[in-house]
Parts: C-alpha cells; sequence; structure tokens
C-alpha cells in the first residue's frame, strides 16, 4: 500500500476498532519504507511517479563519446566505463535540449568492445540507483578491428575504408593503405611482425641456359681410319684391271700379272687370272659445326590469383581524446 492512503484506515476507528488495532494495520500497510513483494502481475492504469523509478529518457551527445575522465585508455584496452556528454531531450527525435544542462552519461560496453556514439546522436539513458546516468547498447568492435563490407561506401559512422585517408591517423585510424597498394590480409608469425608489409603484383623469373658441355663448341664426328681389303674381302664397284702381254713388271712398280696367250690371230688363247692384290679405301673425315647453348632473358609473372573487390573498414579510436577534441 501507499503511504497517501494510510489515512483512509481512520474509517476502521468509525467502524468500532481501537486506535491501537488501526495503528497496527498503519503500520503495517502503510510504511513506506517497507519492502513489497508481489508474484503475480500488477497493473498500473495511471503513470507511476516516483524518485529512483521512470522510463527511459532521452538526451542528445553534444561531443563524441570519451574516455573515462579517471582513465586514459579505452575500455577495450582497459580503461574504465566510457561517457559522453549530452543534453536531456523531450523525444526520440532530440527536441527540447535548449537551455539545458550539460550531464554526463556512462557508457556500458561488452567485454572488449568499446562505445560508439558521435556528436549528434540521440540516446536513451536511464538512473540507476546510485545516481548514475547510464546509456547501455552504444558498444562497437574494439579500435582496430577490421572488417570486409559490400556496400562500397566510406562506411557508418566509427568506420572508414582502409585507403590511408578515411582511417587516417588523424581520423582516429592505423593510416593503413590496402586500397592503393591493393595488398592482401596475412596473419603474423608474432606480434612484432604486426602492419609489416611484402608482396609485389607481378614477378621477375630469370630462366637459367641450358648447359650442352662440349656440344656448346664444334663437333666433330670421328675420322674413318683407311683401310685394305684381301682378295677375296670386300665389295667394290665394278672396274678393269688392264694386262699387258708380258710377265715383265719393273721392280718396285707393282704386281706381277698373268701373260695372256695369243694365237697366230692375234687373240688371246685363254684369260689371265689376275695374281692376289687389294684396294685402299682413303680416310674420310667429317666435321660439324654449331651451338646447343640455349639462354633466356628475364619473364615477368603475373603472381596475383583471382579475386573480387570489397571494402576493408578499419574500427576508428572516434572519441575525443583519440581525435585530439
Amino acid at each position: 500500500m501507499f503511504s497517501k492512503v494510510a489515512g483512509q484506515l481512520d474509517r476502521l476507528i468509525d467502524a468500532g476498532m481501537t486506535q491501537e488495532q488501526v495503528h497496527v494495520f498503519r503500520s503495517i500497510f502503510g510504511n513506506p519504507d517497507m519492502e513489497l513483494e508481489h508474484d503475480g502481475i500488477v497493473t498500473f492504469n495511471g503513470s507511476v511517479v516516483a524518485p529512483t523509478v521512470q522510463a527511459g529518457r532521452w538526451a542528445v551527445a553534444q561531443h563524441n563519446w570519451d574516455y573515462n575522465p579517471l582513465s586514459s585508455a579505452a575500455p577495450s584496452k582497459g580503461g574504465k566505463m566510457a561517457v559522453v556528454i549530452c543534453r536531456e531531450a523531450a523525444d526520440w527525435q532530440g527536441n527540447g535540449t535548449t537551455g539545458k544542462s550539460d550531464i554526463t552519461v556512462y557508457l556500458p560496453v561488452t567485454l572488449g568492445d568499446d562505445p560508439n556514439v558521435v556528436s549528434g546522436d540521440v540516446i536513451s539513458f536511464y538512473e540507476a540507483k546510485d545516481g548514475i546516468l547510464v546509456s547501455p547498447g552504444n558498444g562497437d568492435s574494439r579500435i582496430g578491428t577490421i572488417r570486409q563490407d559490400i556496400n562500397g561506401d566510406k562506411g557508418p559512422k566509427g568506420w572508414g575504408v582502409m585507403d590511408g585517408a578515411k582511417n587516417s591517423k588523424e581520423n582516429g585510424g592505423s593510416d593503413l593503405d590496402l586500397a592503393t597498394n591493393k595488398r592482401f590480409l596475412r596473419q603474423w608469425a608474432s606480434a612484432s611482425g604486426n602492419k609489416a608489409v611484402g608482396g609485389a603484383d607481378t614477378d621477375s623469373v630469370t630462366v637459367g641456359s641450358h648447359s650442352g658441355g662440349s656440344v656448346d663448341s664444334a663437333v666433330a664426328i670421328a675420322t674413318h681410319g683407311a683401310g685394305t681389303s684381301g682378295a677375296t674381302s670386300g665389295h667394290f664397284p665394278d672396274h678393269t684391271h688392264n694386262v699387258d702381254n708380258t710377265s715383265t713388271v719393273a721392280a718396285g712398280t707393282g704386281t706381277p700379272q698373268g701373260v695372256a696367250s695369243l694365237n697366230h690371230t692375234g687373240n688371246m688363247v685363254s684369260t689371265p687370272t689376275p695374281n692376289t692384290h687389294t684396294h685402299t679405301t682413303p680416310a674420310l673425315s667429317h666435321t660439324v659445326t654449331g651451338s646447343s647453348a640455349l639462354s633466356h632473358g628475364a619473364v615477368t609473372v603475373d603472381t596475383v590469383p583471382l579475386y573480387i573487390e570489397v571494402g576493408f573498414l578499419e574500427r576508428l579510436n572516434n572519441s575525443r581524446t583519440g581525435l585530439g577534441l
């Protein structure tokens, strides 16, 4: 029960109850400091007004979110709960801030995340039991997070395309340029290699000469040495032996041959048979000139695999401290 209706209990005196009995009822049902517990549904047909019970309220951020006044780091880096300076508004569109004083609203986020509220944002907030104004639900990925996006734009608030401009240090980014250099992302092997770059769009490959050894110079085919055939060995083209009619041969000039016998008409009586003799084949030499050495110059090889282009967005440090505001 509520204290304002406790006076209705005096009607019990008129009904015959003693004042002491009514006092007991009033201390039980009209004590504003007593904790009430109800397991069923409580329906209120009118508004509920109390110092610590209220509906959500609206506020307009006057600046970007900022580090906690007692901390020098963002929440994701171990800093305390971040804050934002606001002015309370009359509605969700941010109207009615004229003449209002600045209020500090705290921004609780999930562990490892950072807030993402910029000047002009309309946020809802509540008053906690200790009187602190709190606005949950304004967390985003931690500063430095990279994500891929296919919308083809510069990214939402707090994010910047990694082109070295929208994610520049002045905008709270890393200044890494993936757009101009068209770099692929690669996991470092150790933290000391973080943000190291490498690779190339093309590469020059040199194919070495083919070494042929002695083939690189003139090639000689072995000489066919001279040889002789026996009297009955070897095959030679048809040829003739001139035989004279004398068996006398000058010393050292040849092999004596059989002499033909002639009859009275001058014709040979029989065919003379040549003595055993030899035929000599002269030596032959063949020479082949040329070179088998092949040399190839540098060849340009495209090292970029097939790809499709999307946006790489970086979570910026868009706090007042990060932007130096």
